[in-house]
């Protein structure tokens, strides 16, 4: 966990602490989304899946063909067993051997 998740989340504990009724926020929008990654976590991943996989498949539109290979999910890289990135889109020209590897955002 990054220490600006760790920060968040004191400040939420901080905040519900001082008034258990009612919370009012005022980040600005990078503390907002951090908030809501972590309050959210499931309907955050689920987001963050869907607009890569829209990006994906935008991405994919130019090599709608046999000659190229195209990734059709996001795939974890490991070393000794710990994911430590993964590729959004990969695609694979069969005719000349380039490889375009991508991380979307």
């Amino acid at each position: 966990m990054t220490n600006f998740k760790k920060e968040i989340q004191i400040e939420l504990k901080n905040l519900i602490l001082e008034n258990e009724k009612s919370i009012t926020f005022s980040f600005n929008d990078e503390r907002r989304l951090a908030l809501l990654e972590l309050v959210r976590a499931k309907d955050w991943d689920k987001a963050v899946f869907a607009r890569e996989k829209h990006f994906r498949d935008e991405l994919y539109l130019p090599f709608d063909s046999e000659r190229f290979f195209r990734l059709k999910r996001n795939a974890n890289l490991k070393i000794n067993g710990k994911t430590v990135t993964d590729i959004d889109a990969l695609i694979f020209d069969r005719e000349t051997g380039v490889v375009g590897v991508f991380q979307l955002k």
